[in-house]
């Protein structure tokens, strides 16, 4: 919302793009790191959800990263766990990103030109 404000739709869309595929590739390199030290009972005990896993992972990434209740950087931290294709496994992410991303681009767009909606809009951030 910020970004849009701030620079404009188009630049802020930009911006947030690759702020979202720079933090989730440092998730990806974190899950990487940490599966090797913490995740491996886990993978062993889980096997057959590993597999259900593996076998609709980008479904499941993609569903992860538009779902607003879970934290995307959970997902692309699990997705690392599995060692899934980094290449593939950020593209997905950056293309499930981007309706969250126009729809906070236009409600940042519309938080310009309202003086109520920027007060609404600050409270509920700020409660949030």
């Amino acid at each position: 919302i910020y970004g849009s404000m701030l620079f404009g739709p188009y630049e802020g869309f930009i911006l947030s793009m690759l702020s979202l595929v720079i933090s989730q590739s440092i998730m990806y390199a974190m899950g990487r790191v940490i599966q090797n030290q913490f995740c491996r009972t886990f993978l062993e005990r889980n096997k057959e959800k590993i597999a259900v896993i593996k076998n609709e992972r980008y479904k499941i990434l993609t569903l992860g990263v538009l779902c607003p209740i879970i934290p995307s950087d959970l997902m692309t931290m699990s997705v690392a766990f599995i060692k899934l294709n980094y290449k593939k496994c950020i593209a997905t992410i950056a293309i499930a990103g981007v309706p969250m991303m126009l729809l906070y681009n236009f409600l940042g767009t519309r938080f310009m030109t309202n003086i109520a909606f920027k007060s609404y809009t600050t409270i509920t951030i700020t409660f949030l």
